[in-house]
């Protein structure tokens, strides 16, 4: 809107709001007011006619020209706080640190206004930052589209970004792990007895968690090892699992140790035990029979000491 003075003094004041306000609209750039009186009648001085806009338009500011009958109003472009926001889902209480890039219409901020706008730093679980002072339209009033992205998703987490451009969240992808069963045969015979190993977790028999599919396995033909593939390393938190391994029976004539990590499993023979009877049989002589030694053998080699049976035992 629009105000015509004369003599410094609003014409609506003079002629009792005659000469209010007028509005400009739809980009109009001017006005006229027509049969306004050119001299004082009182003393023939000229008038002197001026303008000034009833109120300055939000985002402009105003100049008034050489003439007094021209108003300029020049835009200013309005500032803005832009805020990204982080969400994590699952995953280890610590966070990872992450870096925030901002973007303008698609183009990082950095490539338009320098370093300055360079990624940011989220850490020690930090949620939000917050860029201030950042212009909100072109020099034509245009407004800026302002997005956020992460340099680099964090290992073990998925990225997406909400419909506004501002909040990324990651969510915990639970990482896999492969793990190997190991076995160690001390002492015994080369044919190696078939034996089953059963995987666990936390204490737990895997198949008890997650079905038969993870049953014991079998080694046989003096198999050494077996691994298992694609298991979760850790629950939805981030927490480690711990996997070990059991024989279900302990070979006969075998020890069982199992390693410090759990997953290597040693038996070692154990001679088993027997009982070998020698008899001794007289036919005719004296009813009185002489004392006699015996010697055991094994494999052909003399054995412990010599027994002795007296009195015809």
């Amino acid at each position: 809107e629009r105000k015509q003075y004369r003599d410094g003094q609003a014409l609506s004041e003079i002629f009792n709001n005659a000469y209010g306000p007028v509005k400009l609209s739809d980009g109009q750039t001017s006005y006229t007011w027509e049969d306004l009186d050119k001299y004082d009648v009182a003393n023939g001085k000229e008038y002197s006619y001026t303008i000034d806009e009833f109120a300055v338009p939000e985002n402009y500011d105003k100049t008034i020209g050489e003439d007094s009958l021209t108003v300029i109003n020049t835009y200013v472009i309005p500032k803005i706080d832009i805020t990204a926001n982080k969400t994590w889902v699952n995953g280890p209480e610590t966070r990872p640190e992450i870096e925030i890039q901002l973007y303008r219409d698609g183009q990082a901020l950095s490539d338009i206004l320098g370093d300055d706008y360079g990624p940011v730093k989220l850490i020690n679980g930090q949620t939000s930052y917050t860029w201030t002072g950042l212009d909100a339209t072109d020099i034509d009033g245009r407004l800026y589209v302002y997005t956020v992205d992460e340099v680099a998703v964090p290992e073990n987490y998925s990225k997406t970004i909400s419909e506004d451009g501002l909040t990324i969240t990651n969510t915990y992808v639970i990482p896999k792990t492969n793990i190997t069963a190991n076995k160690i045969w001390l002492g015994g015979s080369a044919q190696r007895p078939e034996i089953e190993l059963q995987l666990y977790r936390d204490g737990k028999a895997l198949s008890e968690i997650l079905g038969d599919k993870y049953g014991p396995v079998k080694l046989i033909n003096g198999q050494t090892s077996y691994t298992w593939t694609g298991l979760d390393a850790t629950d939805i938190n981030g927490r480690l699992y711990v996997y070990t391994v059991d024989e279900v029976n302990t070979p006969e004539n075998y020890t069982k140790t199992i390693s410090e990590d759990g997953l290597t499993i040693t038996n070692t023979y154990v001679s088993p035990k027997t009982d070998i009877t020698g008899v001794k049989i007289w036919n005719g002589g004296l009813d009185t029979r002489p004392d006699i030694q015996l010697q055991l053998f094994r494999n052909c080699v003399a054995y412990l000491d010599p027994i002795t049976l007296t009195t015809g035992l």
